[in-house]
């Protein structure tokens, strides 16, 4: 099945670390927290590649997110 990106997603989670990798021990780049949208870049198993509007990117952890 073709998986066309970008998807965009909310943050879940009331506080989700941000990580550099697909991985939790990859650097924390920064938090986000609960509402918080952005645009999917990637996936990687149990991992986004995510964007904010604000230019921020960094890896995420599936579960704390949802699709809009």
């Amino acid at each position: 099945m073709f998986n066309q990106l970008p998807h965009y997603g909310l943050v879940m989670a009331n506080k989700v670390a941000i990580y550099s990798g697909p991985s939790l021990t990859q650097n924390v780049l920064f938090y986000a927290h609960e509402g918080a949208e952005f645009k999917q870049l990637k996936q990687a198993k149990k991992w986004a590649n995510i964007q904010f509007s604000n230019g921020l990117k960094g890896w995420v952890e599936l579960k704390h997110t949802d699709a809009i």
